[in-house]
């Protein structure tokens, strides 16, 4: 008899709950892409891939990465876009404006931008082959769009056995730049920070 008064108790707040509508996400999304590829035959024609967004006192700037396959093979590059919203972006006529250094035999991966001492600094992996260490570089910028390279981040314990692991993060605060990486112990990576 408890068991039935019980039930009979239960059922409603049962119904009650499974006729609720599922929670929606608090993230809108937009309909139509922010950053489409571009026309075929363009440097960006195949894929946008990993972005970074850095806000100024003009609006944003956008660094991303775009991929193209040519007949005889696919290369990328990044590109730099500019929007007064961070909603509608265009895109730079300079574009692309980093490549890696050694021409097409290289990809970018896991490109991140931060602006530091008046200058525009970049972190990003040079995925190798799988038993390989990732090498992770760095770069420098007085526009964002004219690039040099400064070489190799040495002496940090990137993560072993993946090309593109490393997921080098940069972040500027006052005198201090920030680096976060995926390192690897033990068989576990975790999440790894040097200034």
């Amino acid at each position: 008899m408890k068991r039935l008064a019980l039930a009979v108790c239960l059922c409603p707040f049962v119904a009650s709950a499974a006729s609720e509508p599922a929670k929606q996400s608090a993230w809108q999304i937009a309909p139509e892409p922010a950053l489409p590829p571009g026309e075929f035959g363009s440097w960006d024609d195949f894929a946008i891939r990993e972005a970074s967004v850095l806000q100024n006192a003009r609006g944003f700037t956008l660094f991303y990465k775009a991929v193209t396959f040519s007949s005889e093979e696919r290369t990328c590059a990044i590109g730099f876009a500019h929007s007064v919203d961070g909603v509608k972006w265009e895109k730079s006529k300079d574009n692309p404006i980093f490549a890696p250094s050694n021409g097409n035999e290289d990809e970018i991966a896991s490109f991140t931008a931060t602006k530091w001492n008046d200058q525009f600094w970049a972190a990003y992996a040079v995925p190798r082959e799988v038993n390989e260490e990732p090498q992770v570089e760095l770069a420098r910028s007085d526009d964002g769009i004219v690039w040099q390279s400064t070489g190799q981040i040495k002496g940090l314990a990137f993560e072993i056995g993946g090309a593109i692991s490393a997921q080098p993060c940069l972040y500027a605060d006052g005198p201090i730049l920030h680096l976060w990486w995926i390192g690897r112990e033990g068989g576990k990576s975790f999440l790894c920070h040097s200034i």
